[in-house]
């Protein structure tokens, strides 16, 4: 927490206000924001995270034994769709401001690649009816296409990298108004 802490106070000195989480283990985002808030550190404003929601595996492929040895404290495996909004209201009930949530695993982890769904639509609209009954946010990782389009129509309100959305995702985002924090660091890494 001593990183944790010394990354918030650089922001602050930087001249950032505000510091919206991207998914966080264990609350760590929660404790930042109390221990800000108790002025025990200075700060930006915070909007703390929720821990990773994940899912045991790609859809068709779930397996709670694989995953078994990652302690519920980290993050929430879901093994079961009806897991779903149990996951989100403990998030919130928990001070996540924010629910991260994952559409599509990714190339650098072997949970699943880019182009494999995680989270189902049905699951992720699931997630976003739950978090927006309780005025919270949801942020997807969605790398894939389907994984994007997913998202889309679920009506998530950020999503984190769409890696490879197409023309027609993105007038979609567009339209909906969702925002996209891409990450160029792996497409770089890909072409070098």
């Amino acid at each position: 927490s001593a990183c944790l802490v010394g990354s918030e106070m650089c922001i602050r000195d930087r001249g950032y206000t505000t510091m919206i989480g991207a998914g966080s283990i264990c609350r760590l985002d929660v404790h930042m924001k109390e221990a800000i808030g108790s002025g025990l550190y200075q700060g930006p404003k915070l909007m703390p995270a929720s821990r990773d929601l994940m899912v045991a595996g790609p859809l068709g492929r779930r397996n709670k034994d694989k995953v078994a040895h990652i302690s519920s404290d980290f993050m929430p495996i879901i093994c079961d769709s009806k897991e779903v909004r149990e996951a989100v209201i403990k998030e919130i009930d928990d001070g996540a401001e924010i629910i991260k949530t994952f559409a599509t695993g990714d190339d650098q982890f072997p949970n699943a690649d880019s182009q494999e769904e995680l989270f189902s639509l049905e699951e992720l609209e699931e997630t976003v009816k739950t978090a927006h009954e309780r005025n919270t946010l949801v942020r997807c990782h969605a790398r894939g296409k389907g994984g994007i389009e997913n998202a889309i129509s679920a009506g998530v309100d950020i999503i984190d990298h769409a890696s490879y959305a197409d023309d027609q995702c993105l007038q979609q985002i567009l339209e909906k108004g969702i925002s996209i924090v891409p990450s160029y660091y792996q497409p770089k890494r890909y072409l070098e």
